[in-house]
């Protein structure tokens, strides 16, 4: 199985669980895919002093597992997928960063 571990950095803060609320239509455009085999979103715990850290520091991390390569491929071209990203962006400007990987034991 082939993971995709997506980090969204929002712009402006929001506070967790308004951070995951954000990610509805992207979890539901995700679903409707029928190509997942697991979807989990969950916000950032933020620790004291993080924000002196000079990293990325993601609001909210979404893991998608999928069967393999070619259904990673499918779901970056889906367009109701993609569309749901560009709706978020245009409400809550957001960065953001990936990686697709084999299934962490």
């Amino acid at each position: 199985m082939i993971q995709q571990t997506l980090f969204i950095s929002f712009d402006e803060p929001l506070a967790g669980d308004e951070a995951v609320a954000a990610l509805a239509g992207i979890e539901a455009a995700i679903e409707r895919s029928g190509l997942t085999r697991s979807l989990v979103i969950r916000p950032h715990l933020a620790v004291p002093g993080e924000e002196d850290i000079p990293a990325f520091i993601g609001s909210v991390v979404l893991q998608v597992g999928l069967p393999d390569l070619e259904a990673l491929g499918q779901l970056f071209a889906a367009t109701d997928v993609t569309a749901s990203f560009d709706e978020l962006r245009e409400v809550h400007p957001y960065t953001t960063a990936w990686v697709n990987h084999e299934t962490l034991s």
